[in-house]
C-alpha cells in the first residue's frame, strides 16, 4: 500500500516538503480546490487525504462535487509524483523492511496461535 509514502511525507521538514507543495501549486487546479486544500494544511492534505478514499474529501469544508472531479482528474499525478520522488529514498526502503518484517511476524504469530488452539483442544476436548 500508501503507508510508507505517507510516513514518509509526515517526517519530513519544512524545507524538505516545499517540493510537495509546489508541485500541488503547478497543477493547475481551480481556486476552490486550492483553496480547500489551504484550509487542510498542505502538509495534512498530502499525509491524510491524497492517499485516502477519494469520498474523505467530500467532509471537508467547501469542498463539493465540482472541486471532487477537478481533483479526481489530477489526483493520479500528485501519487506518481510523490512514489516518484521518494523511490531513492533510504526511509522508504526502511519502512518497506519493517512493513514486511511486521507481516511476517503477524504470519508467525497467527500460526503459532493456530497450533497452540489446536494442542489445546486435542488436549482438553478429546472428551466431547
Amino acid at each position: 500500500g500508501y503507508e510508507k509514502y505517507v510516513k514518509y511525507l509526515y517526517c519530513l521538514s519544512k524545507e524538505q516538503f516545499a517540493p510537495y507543495e509546489n508541485f500541488l501549486q503547478s497543477c493547475g487546479f481551480g481556486k476552490r480546490v486550492i483553496n480547500s486544500i489551504e484550509g487542510l494544511g498542505i502538509r495534512n492534505f498530502f499525509v491524510n487525504y491524497l492517499f485516502a478514499e477519494s469520498t474523505k474529501l467530500f467532509r471537508v469544508r467547501n469542498f463539493g462535487r465540482k472541486s471532487w472531479f477537478e481533483f479526481e482528474n489530477k489526483k493520479q499525478d500528485l501519487i506518481d509524483y510523490v512514489i516518484e520522488s521518494c523511490q531513492d529514498s533510504q526511509m522508504v526502503k526502511d519502512l518497506d523492511e519493517k512493513i514486511e518484517c511486521v507481516k511476517s511476524l503477524k504470519n508467525l504469530t497467527l500460526k503459532r496461535d493456530k497450533q497452540l488452539c489446536w494442542r489445546f483442544y486435542r488436549r482438553f476436548c478429546t472428551f466431547l
